[in-house]
This record gives structure tokens, C-alpha cells and sequence, in this order.
């Protein structure tokens, strides 16, 4: 099974939503708390734990947002990569079907192809070198 972009790249939004919601609501706890005026160790204690917590979300926040631009990028890389071995099995089953192997054209014909791949399969790109080394051009 091929990896879907649109899936990644929901998965990618998903990591943007999820962390703007965190973000904002670290925020307002801490800019809510700032202005209790509750003093004494008990509080100065509650304070520093409150920004310990909120730095470490803050760094979670910038991690998970760092993982959807991954995401985003593996989804790009995706679409590319199957646009390309698309691209060669068009080409290479138009060539097959231009010289095939009663071909009365000099040259490479079909007889040097084998059986073709399926659909997506990396060996495109493999089928694609072997028949340019061979002649064909396509």
C-alpha cells in the first residue's frame, strides 16, 4: 500500500491545530496567574513550576510543529515521487507499445522488457536506466 499525501498531510494540520491550542492556553494560564496576588514560598514555588511547565510545552509545542513541516515535506515528496515513476511507466509502456518485438524499427524493441511492474513500484526507475543503456529513448 502506497502512502497517501492527503493522509500525511492531515496528519500535518493535525500537529499545527493541536499545538496552537496548547500555545494559547499555556499563555493564558500563565498570564492569568501573573496577576493573583498570592505571595509567600508557597506561591514563588507554584510560579516557578507554572514557567518550568511552560517552557517544556513551549518545546513541545516547536517539536510537534517541527514534526507537521515534516510531515508537510514527506507528503511533498511523496506526490513528487509518484508523479515521476507515473511519468515513466506512461512512458515506457508508450515505448513498448512503439517497438514492440516484431518491431520492424532498428534498434531496442520490447523483447528486452520482461514483464512490467505495477503501478508505483520503484523498479520504474530501474526499467527506465536499463532500457536507455540499452537505446531506448522515450
Amino acid at each position: 500500500m502506497e502512502p497517501d499525501p492527503n493522509q500525511i498531510r492531515r496528519l500535518a494540520r493535525l500537529c499545527g491545530a493541536g499545538t496552537d491550542a496548547v500555545g494559547r492556553h499555556s499563555h493564558d494560564l500563565c498570564a492569568a496567574t501573573a496577576n493573583i496576588r498570592w505571595r509567600g514560598p508557597a506561591a514563588d514555588r507554584f510560579r516557578e513550576e507554572l514557567a518550568s511547565e511552560h517552557a517544556t510545552l513551549v518545546r513541545l509545542t516547536q517539536e510537534i510543529l517541527s514534526l507537521g513541516n515534516s510531515l508537510s515535506a514527506h507528503a511533498d515528496w511523496v506526490e513528487e515521487r509518484d508523479r515521476l515513476l507515473r511519468g515513466l511507466e506512461v512512458r515506457i509502456r508508450g515505448w513498448a507499445a512503439a517497438h514492440p518485438v516484431t518491431s520492424p524499427l532498428p534498434g531496442v524493441n520490447a523483447s528486452v522488457l520482461g514483464q512490467f511492474p505495477p503501478p508505483l513500484d520503484p523498479r520504474w526507475e530501474a526499467l527506465a536506466v536499463n532500457l536507455r543503456r540499452a537505446g531506448a529513448v522515450f
